[in-house]
């Protein structure tokens, strides 16, 4: 692939070592002579010789350096690299000093997650063209699938839900469910997801009053893949406003092994679809 790469774009290799020795130079400038000890490194890229955090921590080892990318294998190979470095600079620490901790963070900012239809049959028409009318009791539809990881798992429950089972994969190996679990309202969140995604109307929803009988049945562990099957249960129209109706949707969340892992009743209030397009239906 290289070679290919090069054959196509001769220059490539220079423009790259011209575009590491600039940057070199840059952080050093900012570092030595403006004094600054905080960077944000946006496209951060395959790690290579001469880092930023290297450069500037050569200076000012105190500097504070964030790595930005949204490519996984950046991440890999980045927390490698900083393992090494940190283990490096501790052990050339000067015995009667404290130990440096170069402080150099990665953050992957990841895509949406690609969600798809999973059953034969779908909607006839499609999220953004999809009214009341089009919800019928007894139609089963199924969509998915979004991976969790342990990384997702840890970063939302440490928001938003930070019970040890959660956030603790060490301590969570002593609970109830022998290893760490996604919080259930993480769970909601992907499912919150693959309905928006694909089943509720970008055009004709209008709110929810809420939902009903929402249950946890399993727990969601790291590199579980889940999948949202709906089944329309009722659709009525409202007696005080004729334009819209409600629609309620029982819900399931299946893991990688057709389990269920959550179970919930949907509302919704839908807008009818509108008079001159009533002949489509």
């Amino acid at each position: 692939m290289g070679e290919t790469i090069l054959r196509m774009f001769p220059d490539i290799a220079m423009l790259a070592r011209l575009q590491r020795r600039f940057l070199n130079r840059a952080v050093s400038l900012l570092t030595a002579e403006a004094g600054i000890c905080q960077f944000l490194d946006v496209g951060t890229g395959l790690p290579t010789a001469d880092n930023t955090h290297e450069v500037a921590q050569r200076i000012a080892p105190a500097s504070c350096i964030v790595y930005v990318d949204n490519d996984p294998l950046v991440l890999v190979h980045a927390q490698a690299l900083l393992t090494r470095w940190t283990s490096s600079s501790e052990s050339s620490a000067r015995p009667d000093g404290p130990p440096r901790s170069p402080t150099a963070t990665i953050v992957t900012l990841m895509g949406p997650a690609t969600t798809t239809t999973l059953s034969d049959a779908d909607f006839a028409a499609p999220v953004e063209d999809r009214w009341y009318e089009d919800y019928v009791p007894g139609e089963v539809y199924e969509y998915g699938s979004i991976t969790v990881t342990e990384e997702e798992i840890l970063r939302f429950a440490g928001e938003f839900d930070p019970q040890s089972i959660h956030t603790d994969p060490r301590a969570a190996t002593q609970g109830p469910f022998g290893g760490l679990i996604a919080s259930g309202w993480h769970t909601c969140a992907v499912m919150m997801r693959l309905y928006a995604d694909h089943y509720v109307s970008r055009v004709a929803s209008l709110a929810s009053p809420g939902i009903d009988e929402l249950r946890w049945v399993r727990p969601v562990r790291p590199g579980d893949t889940l999948s949202l099957r709906t089944t329309v249960k009722e659709a009525r129209l409202s007696r005080s406003k004729p334009d819209r109706g409600l629609v309620r949707t029982a819900i399931e969340v299946l893991d990688q092994h057709g389990d269920t892992v959550l179970t919930m009743t949907a509302i919704n209030i839908l807008r009818c679809r509108p008079s001159e397009d009533a002949s489509r239906r």
